[in-house]
């Protein structure tokens, strides 16, 4: 028997040995014919069966780490394992593409690689992954088809309504199908009416961007009509089949009939008319989507065959006659569904719509955020601060002040570059407001001069800026307000240190408060649970992560279901306590609050939103700073490659939109 030593020396004459003995000349270790020759080669040269033993598990480790080593899916953008990948060749054919290149890079042949994508397949459906543990909320045994409720008319008969509606009216009627009226049966026939009222409405038309313009009260009249509408339609698209939908093929192939092919007709017309409704193109393509989410969501939760049984938008008494009570209900949710599961059981599942992820999550202001944190940050403390530096600023350089005023020449290209400068930061790029500040500048520095004329030692400060003929002069008296005195004050600091180094240190301190400011706030964001905490607060509007991930509710965004397995599936926990505990801020490139924890033993970090601090007119707010959080373009695609994992074979035929509309005609 050879040694050890001799047996791995002998290795090469083995290896040539076994490319001899192979078809393919090119031993592959992967392919078990090839291995089997293998066995064979090494009994002949006298190895003994531990020793061959122990090397074709090598050899097999060798293949498992291969199959675990990290690629990048690229639906995702996240990290998995290239045996995941391959287990995706039917749901995402991108990731089994970049899983196949990385073994054929590393020598696999295509057979082996098609084995063990669909071993991966096989392990993937006998894996057992924990189940999901659903939350249903206790309801009432209500006939909500039959409720007094249900049945409510709008507040106006038809007749009435077209009458108060003749100056509005479109120039193309529009009414319901006899057919889409039938198969509107889970949305409230009131609503249904609505539908049909909006459609045949100018949107131009006085009061009509107020819902009680078309008879509906009971609180739903103070809503507005278009983002209402968007509500509606996902209503009613989500209970109707494909064929209700989008009309029925005649023997010729043609389509014919059904209600999204109805309205992108009527809406088509009136663009050739230039006429809009409060119901446009953008919200119906929104309204498909939300139902490809929604359906999609029912089905994997409860198979092809549930039924809607009716629809709720959030007002209390419709709320009451689907069985729920409303004071169980989330705060955030904008529709409601009573479906019926194969066995017969009805629940009530909560929605909360949104076009898109492009919405803000918290738009407002920092005193609001901090209200409730226990922080040191004191907004009316930088205010001060920021107001006292300006006046301590004019009150030492008044000689210097006075001497570059006078000097300034209004007339001149230079004045009036620099003008635009500085009226370019205040007024955000937006045209009106840059004019403004423009005119706002030139007349402050035309009157200044004006009055050095006749007062030589004028004392330029609050009081004089505050006065009639200068801030004040709108409204014919002196005003002492902040921020339209500390905005002329800036404006004239800010132009005066254009032509004295001096007054443009003095500017650049001025704006270090709030560079300063920003930047505190942001840190202590990062160091306080309680500030932290006060954002996610804020956040729950917008994003209800809390209930979403407890399976009180879920999201539709666009296209995308966000629900308790999505973000199970993202963030690896249904404990929201553990996801709040891995949100940090990172403070480059841009401030962000971000997600760190690990999933699958694996690291991931999800950038979460965007967090922007900012004076509401930098230097001269007097105190008025506000707070924002963006929806992080990493966050959306977290959310819809899970998504797409978990809920895309489950889309209804038709789930995006078949029927395009027309292009306008020049």
């Amino acid at each position: 028997m050879e040694s050890r030593l001799s047996q791995m020396n002998n290795w090469k004459k083995i290896v040539n040995e076994l490319s001899y003995r192979v078809s393919s000349g090119i031993p592959d270790l992967t392919n078990e014919q090839h291995l089997m020759k293998l066995w064979e080669i090494l009994k002949e040269h006298n190895w003994n069966i531990d020793a061959r033993v122990e090397l074709l598990k090598n050899l097999q480790e060798v293949d498992q780490s291969l199959l675990k080593t990290k690629i990048t899916n690229p639906t995702t953008q996240r990290q998995i394992q290239v045996r995941t990948g391959l287990g995706y060749k039917k749901s995402n054919t991108a990731a089994y593409n970049v899983a196949k290149s990385f073994l054929k890079d590393k020598g696999v042949s295509d057979d082996e690689i098609e084995k063990q994508a669909d071993k991966s397949a096989e392990d993937d459906v006998k894996k057992e992954k924990p189940k999901t543990k659903e939350f249903f909320k206790d309801i009432k045994k209500i006939d909500t088809l039959n409720s007094d409720e249900y049945k409510k008319p709008l507040d106006s008969t038809k007749d009435e309504f077209d009458k108060s509606n003749e100056k509005n009216q479109t120039p193309s009627k529009f009414e319901l199908s006899e057919d889409s009226r039938k198969a509107l049966t889970k949305v409230a026939p009131k609503y249904v009416d609505l539908l049909e009222r909006v459609l045949n409405t100018n949107r131009k038309g006085d009061g009509s961007d107020k819902l009680d313009y078309f008879g509906v009260g009971g609180g739903q009249g103070a809503g507005t009509t278009k983002s209402a509408m968007g509500e509606l339609m996902t209503q009613a698209f989500s209970t109707l089949r494909s064929d209700e939908l989008f009309g029925k093929k005649d023997e010729n192939g043609m389509y014919s009939g059904g209600l999204y092919r109805d309205i992108a007709g009527h809406l088509d017309k009136l663009e050739q008319d230039g006429v809009q409704t409060h119901i446009d193109k953008s919200w119906v393509r929104a309204a498909m989507e939300n139902r490809s989410a929604i359906m999609a969501h029912f089905r994997e939760k409860f198979g092809n065959d549930y039924e809607i049984v009716a629809t709720s938008w959030d007002v209390p008494s419709e709320v009451e006659s689907l069985g729920l009570s409303y004071k169980d209900k989330q705060s955030t949710t904008d529709t409601f569904f009573k479906v019926k599961d194969k066995d017969g059981n009805e629940r009530v599942l909560e929605c909360s719509l949104k076009k898109s992820f492009s919405a803000n999550l918290y738009n407002g202001s920092l005193q609001d955020v901090i209200k409730n944190a226990d922080t040191q940050l004191n907004v009316g403390d930088f205010a001060d601060k920021q107001l006292n530096n300006l006046n301590n600023v004019y009150e030492k350089n008044q000689q210097t002040m006075r001497s570059v005023i006078q000097n300034i020449n209004l007339d001149s290209e230079e004045a009036e570059s620099n003008i635009l400068d500085i009226a370019r930061v205040l007024g955000g790029g937006k045209i009106n407001l840059v004019e403004k500040a423009q005119k706002e500048l030139f007349e402050t520095i035309k009157q200044t001069q004006e009055d050095l004329l006749s007062n030589p030692e004028l004392n330029i400060d609050r009081d004089y800026i505050g006065n009639v003929t200068q801030a004040g002069k709108k409204k014919g008296k002196v005003t002492m307000a902040k921020r339209a005195t500390n905005k002329n004050l800036l404006m004239l600091l800010q132009m005066t240190g254009k032509y004295d180094e001096g007054l443009g240190i003095a500017f650049d301190n001025h704006k270090k408060i709030t560079s300063d400011f920003e930047e505190s706030t942001i840190k202590e964001l990062n160091e306080n649970e309680t500030f932290k905490q006060s954002v996610l607060d804020k956040c729950r509007d917008s994003l209800p992560l809390e209930d979403i991930i407890e399976g009180k509710e879920f999201m539709a965004a666009g296209k995308t279901p966000v629900t308790k397995k999505t973000l199970e599936a993202m963030f690896g926990t249904s404990d929201w306590n553990k996801v709040k505990e891995n949100l940090e801020v990172d403070l480059e490139p841009v401030p962000t609050l971000v997600y760190k924890g690990k999933v699958d033993d694996s690291d991931r970090t999800i950038k979460f939103a965007n967090i922007v601090v900012r004076e509401d007119g930098k230097g001269y707010s007097g105190g008025a700073v506000k707070f924002e959080l963006k929806f992080n373009n990493n966050f959306r695609d977290f959310a819809a490659g899970e998504s797409q994992d978990i809920y895309d074979q489950h889309r209804p035929e038709g789930g995006q939109i078949p029927i395009p509309f027309k292009k306008k005609k020049k």
